[in-house]
């Protein structure tokens, strides 16, 4: 059973596969620093079990789901910045009660909400 995948840096180009949704007990995904672009697929955001996800600086575009914290109850940390994403960060992301991090930086999300500390 696969629990983590770390592919980061290392020049992979292309979309995510959709299918990486089918491993319903990874819990940290790391495809950081490499050239992936198109959406994040909705999939990713059906694994319930992942804890970490690693996505930064990519060329990934499109928008966050709007109920990625309550479909990522586990989720600790989660790194997407330095790609092209865009829209606002969800409401529903207090709902994601264990997230210590949250890095948008250097993408187009906005924050229509104040997180509580």
């Amino acid at each position: 059973m696969l629990k983590e995948i770390g592919l980061g840096s290392n020049n992979f180009e292309g979309p995510i596969t959709y299918e990486i949704g089918y491993l319903p007990n990874l819990e940290w995904l790391a495809l950081g620093g490499n050239n992936l672009n198109g959406h994040i697929p909705s999939s990713i955001f059906n694994i319930s079990t992942i804890a970490v996800l690693e996505l930064s600086l990519n060329q990934l575009s499109g928008s966050l789901p709007a109920d990625i914290g309550l479909a990522l109850p586990k989720l600790e940390r989660f790194y997407a910045g330095a790609n092209h994403l865009s829209g606002v960060i969800p409401k529903s992301i207090p709902n994601a009660s264990e997230l210590q991090l949250l890095s948008l930086g250097d993408s187009e999300v906005t924050s229509p909400v104040i997180l509580g500390i």
